[in-house]
């Protein structure tokens, strides 16, 4: 295939540029997420696993956090990543339709809220982005004249698996596409070839499952967070779907060429390659553990696609998306540290204040003070905002794979417990102490507690659910 000239690849640098500076501008100054803050904390544990996701986030926060722990640093391998994947998008919608194709993908990364994050928050869904979209366009080069191009596209899945296990379904969905339209594949070598430097790839992280006793895999099958379940889980994941925003019906439409289109081989391998991503999140929705940014691959792969059907209605649904987001983002970039720009964005809102009034409480404590919390997003921030000065620990979290401190090595510590309302600290402590609330949030406040006394583990529960329009999911899993 021919390499593109420097005049085609001229708007796609300067869009990507663009972009990638505009998200440099909000990662600069938008507070830390609780999964971030969570991922960070992995980095100063390095593994060849966790609980909830394969290690690579916590590789290039490790990596990044050479040079500081500034949420900027934090979040520097998510926006290189995401240039990257703009640029990537680009050259598979040229390779498979024309400029213009490509050209909308970059363009969409830039405004579709569910990529654009991709590229601005140091989350799994970054790296394994560029992994999909790699996969993708090597895979077709492969089919196409290039049979050594199965080693890259084995090295793009091992990426991913590293970075997210939802990257499989994308493995699954060439299998598919290979077994109904390019069975002679199955007798060539090159496609084992990268199958085996795929599973090469995610071997340590199989390793530290075996020695961990399939950690990733009960917490995938029974211990993840189910906050609702049966009409009601459905009701949540669909109630996420507009993370594309106005581009909805686009997106939509594009899923619908690719199946209406299949007699044309370009639809054809976008649909099956996207078919088990897409079906997936709907038959687990459910079970309450559906989370509508696990879409967030497809929409890549369909970007391309709207970019194939363009025209006047989609580019007003872009221009409205690209207004929006460009009004949000300005928003982000201009408000104070300390005030959320948007309402809805306030659960970032307030924790070094928190932070501090914590160890306020614990200096009126013994030297080998404790911090106890009920919710995941509590104690990362407070391990962020800390700087692991003190240890955290988060009651239910008994799994040994976990990265928060277990409550048997600390018997007889005094603590500061630290929740959105009551919890019965009585369970693991003598005595309690109420200090004053925090403010964090608007109609909300955090009760920071003086504990005295820790007698026993807390109970293995799961970690409670999120209450309404306060918690925001859990970790991007």
């Amino acid at each position: 295939m021919n390499a593109p000239s420097p005049k085609t690849l001229r708007h796609p640098v300067w869009i990507i540029a663009i972009g990638t500076a505009a998200r440099a501008a909000v990662a600069a100054r938008f507070p830390i997420h609780p999964d971030e803050a969570y991922y960070w904390l992995w980095a100063h544990h390095p593994a060849l696993g966790y609980l909830d996701q394969p290690p690579m986030v916590a590789y290039l926060i490790l990596l990044a956090t050479r040079l500081g722990d500034a949420i900027i640093w934090i979040r520097l391998p998510s926006l290189l990543l995401g240039a990257a994947t703009s640029y990537a998008l680009f050259l598979l919608g040229r390779e498979m339709f024309d400029d213009r194709a490509g050209l909308v993908a970059a363009v969409l990364f830039q405004i579709v809220p569910i990529l654009m994050f991709g590229g601005i928050m140091a989350v799994p869904d970054a790296p394994m982005y560029l992994a999909w979209v790699l996969a993708l366009r090597f895979a077709w080069q492969a089919l196409h004249g290039r049979p050594e191009r199965w080693r890259a596209t084995g090295f793009a899945i091992g990426f991913g698996l590293l970075s997210k296990f939802y990257m499989a379904w994308l493995a699954i969905g060439m299998l598919l596409y290979i077994v109904l339209d390019a069975r002679s594949w199955l007798r060539r070598e090159q496609l084992y070839q990268g199958a085996i430097i795929a599973l090469a790839l995610v071997l340590p992280v199989a390793y530290w499952n075996l020695h961990h006793h399939w950690a990733n895999v009960r917490f995938l099958l029974d211990d993840r967070p189910r906050p609702r379940q049966g009409l009601a889980g459905f009701e949540t994941f669909w109630l996420t779907l507009p993370y594309v925003a106005f581009l909805t019906p686009a997106f939509v439409w594009a899923f619908w060429t690719t199946l209406r289109r299949t007699r044309d081989e370009r639809f054809r391998y976008l649909f099956w390659t996207s078919l088990p991503a897409v079906v997936f999140p709907i038959l687990v929705a459910a079970a309450g553990v559906a989370r509508g940014h696990w879409w967030g691959p497809v929409y890549l792969q369909l970007a391309v696609v709207v970019g194939v059907l363009w025209n006047r209605p989609i580019a007003a649904m872009a221009a409205s998306n690209a207004a929006v987001v460009g009004c949000a983002m300005a928003l982000a970039v201009a408000g104070l540290s300390s005030t959320p720009p948007l309402s809805f964005l306030s659960y970032l809102y307030g924790w070094n204040t928190v932070a501090e009034r914590v160890e306020e409480q614990m200096t009126q404590l013994d030297a080998g003070t404790i911090v106890v919390t009920d919710r995941y997003s509590i104690a990362a921030a407070l391990s962020y905002y800390g700087k692991l000065r003190y240890p955290v620990l988060l009651v239910g979290a008994t799994d040994p794979a976990s990265v928060w401190p277990q409550f048997k090595d600390y018997w007889g510590a005094n603590g500061v417990g630290v929740t959105y309302s009551a919890f019965p600290w009585e369970r693991c402590f003598r005595r309690s102490e109420d200090a004053a609330p925090v403010p964090v949030r608007p109609y909300r406040q955090v009760r920071v507690v003086k504990l005295y006394g820790l007698f026993a583990a807390c109970p293995p529960t799961r970690r409670p659910n999120p209450a309404p329009n306060t918690e925001v999911g859990t970790p991007a899993r």
